[in-house]
């Protein structure tokens, strides 16, 4: 019986000392950050959190700004996709971003990614791409090819 209550000492001073390093690992360090997307309420903070953040100076007259939903990932292999919905429904969706895999909301247009599908989009998808310092932006769209042409040719970096 002792021996019982000696085992069950030792595991509940365990578990404490266990705690009390997490507790002090957090606030030394801040949160854990998530390796997956997450959604982040606008592009403001999308813009605080990370950089370089690239908008576009131009959207047809179809498409509503801000953003429906923002998404950003950090870690080894950092990225953001930005949802951009239709001013009435149904109406194009354009999707515009750094990074792959991408998130689960945009898997219709995610199909648009080379390394998904080399031959390219299926309709009524079309997807452009340009390099920004060294990483390729994407513009995925239910657009017109020369609608979305226009889009990434006005990005803006902030």
């Amino acid at each position: 019986m002792k021996r019982l209550a000696s085992t069950l000492k030792a595991l509940l001073w365990t578990i404490v000392l266990a705690a009390v390093v997490l507790a002090a690992d957090r606030l030394l360090l801040g949160p854990s950050r998530s390796v997956g997307w997450v959604v982040v309420g606008s592009v403001r903070a999308l813009e605080r959190s990370m950089e370089p953040v690239l908008l576009p100076s131009y959207l047809p007259e179809a498409l509503s700004w801000p953003p429906a939903r923002v998404f950003r990932r950090d870690g080894r292999r950092p990225g953001w996709w930005m949802e951009i919905e239709p001013r009435r429904t149904p109406g194009p969706v354009l999707w515009l971003g750094i990074g792959s895999p991408v998130p689960d909301a945009m898997r219709a247009a995610a199909r648009c990614l080379p390394a998904s599908t080399p031959s390219g989009c299926a309709p009524p998808w079309h997807q452009l791409s340009r390099s920004f310092d060294g990483r390729t932006a994407w513009v995925i769209s239910t657009l017109a090819p020369t609608e979305l042409e226009r889009v990434l040719d006005g990005l803006k970096r902030r």
